[in-house]
């Protein structure tokens, strides 16, 4: 029987805890390889397809979101594309342009002769020349089941229907275009959060196409999502600043009761991890402090003795499990710490890691258990775990197969 190729290790700081969320055999598998840069790995369960759990994530260079499934074989066997164009569309019109609905192969239906070579306006170059013009964090819409992405390429978050077109749920705050979204995630009562640094723009800060002066942490409220149409989508819901004082807000999620908001801050000079304490009335910061500090990511970057690091990566994508702790990427890998902060050890992957995913089947329910699924540049692994993922609101509708047509 063939056996995966197994990546990196773990270092177990805090053995006695940390044994109870890895067992002490537990070892990374590579389950597919061949990615640019992989990121926003998403878990679609058993519940939420009639096709059985399977795995996405984008390969944000590549402009592809990819889906796994278990097969028989090596690396890139049991992949398949989920979504082209996952992005970046050379055929959607300039922002401003009108209302037409967008379909899953990047097609429009708009009328307008201007669109009549297919292209809208569009010289079909633009996707080409950006640095990483694909879509990046995942996640499914409490309720519908249907993933929402954050979009490098278009600058704005939306909602894959089920007949394959695009509602765009974030496009602008205050009347100006969001830098490239990155990563988001559903709050109580369905708000989504969703983070907003330069990377999607290749002059970054000096991007001459960047219209926001910070870099924030942004809400969209249930309410305002369900006006939204696809015949509005050009449009935007209206978003809400959560917190504009970190220079590279990236991944997050929320504690297990939904009270914190957990966010990494990739700034190079001066990476961490903060922690709000959200206001249940509003779904903003609560006080006046804004962000606590709840990890260094300094105090992990090890160094040879030329000073060079020997663990690289900063704070990027997280998740929470049932019992608080914060899986984190960073430096080295994925760094676990227990809800008070403390390091519980460190699943090394050796490669600068993007992103994680909680999936899988409970063996007591028949399946081969639960991973934690790791995007890690160019590769995807998994790690078997003995902890279940912080509860989510149900899934009731089934996520198609973006990439049937």
């Amino acid at each position: 029987m063939n056996r995966r190729p197994e990546l990196g290790s773990v270092e177990r700081l805090q053995p006695s805890v940390l044994n109870t969320l890895l067992a002490p055999d537990a070892q990374l598998e590579i389950i597919a390889e061949g990615n640019l840069w992989a990121e926003g790995p998403l878990w679609v369960s058993d519940e939420d397809s009639a096709d059985g759990g399977f795995l996405l994530w984008s390969d944000v260079k590549k402009n592809l979101i990819y889906r796994w499934e278990e097969g028989g074989g090596l690396f890139t066997i049991g992949r398949s594309v989920f979504l082209k164009e996952s992005g970046c569309r050379p055929s959607l019109p300039p922002l401003a342009s009108g209302s037409e609905a967008e379909t899953k192969d990047g097609s429009s239906s708009s009328s307008d002769e201007s669109c009549s070579d297919g292209i809208c306006g569009d010289d079909g170059a633009r996707c080409a020349t950006l640095r990483e013009p694909g879509s990046n964090g995942l996640t499914l819409e409490p309720g519908s089941g249907l993933v929402v992405m954050c979009e490098h390429g278009e600058r704005r978050v939306s909602r894959l229907e089920a007949n394959g077109s695009f509602t765009p749920l974030a496009t602008h705050y205050q009347g100006r275009r969001l830098n490239s979204p990155n990563d988001l995630v559903f709050g109580p009562g369905g708000d989504l959060y969703f983070t907003d640094p330069p990377y999607g723009l290749n002059g970054l800060d000096a991007d001459p196409a960047r219209e926001l002066e910070r870099f924030g942490v942004y809400r969209v409220s249930k309410e305002a999502m369900e006006r939204q149409t696809v015949s509005s989508a050009r449009g935007s819901a209206e978003v809400q600043l959560v917190f504009d004082g970190l220079k590279r807000p990236n991944g997050l999620a929320f504690s297990p009761d939904y009270t914190h908001l957990y966010v990494g801050d990739s700034d190079a000079e001066d990476p961490h991890w903060v922690v709000f304490e959200m206001d249940a009335s509003t779904g903003l910061v609560k006080g006046e402090e804004g962000a606590r500090v709840f990890a260094d990511a300094r105090a992990y970057q090890e160094r040879d003795e030329a000073g060079g690091k020997t663990r690289i990566g900063n704070p990027d994508g997280l998740k929470v499990d049932e019992n608080g702790n914060i899986w984190a990427t960073g430096p080295g890998g994925v760094l676990i710490f227990s809800p008070q902060g403390e390091r519980l050890g460190t699943i090394l992957t050796g490669k600068k890691t993007g992103n994680v995913a909680f999936g899988g089947k409970e063996k007591s329910r028949g399946g081969k258990g639960i991973f934690l699924y790791v995007c890690a540049n160019d590769v995807v692994a998994r790690i078997p775990i003995l902890v279940r993922p912080a509860p989510s609101p149900p899934m009731k509708r089934v996520v198609e197969e973006a990439s049937r047509s």
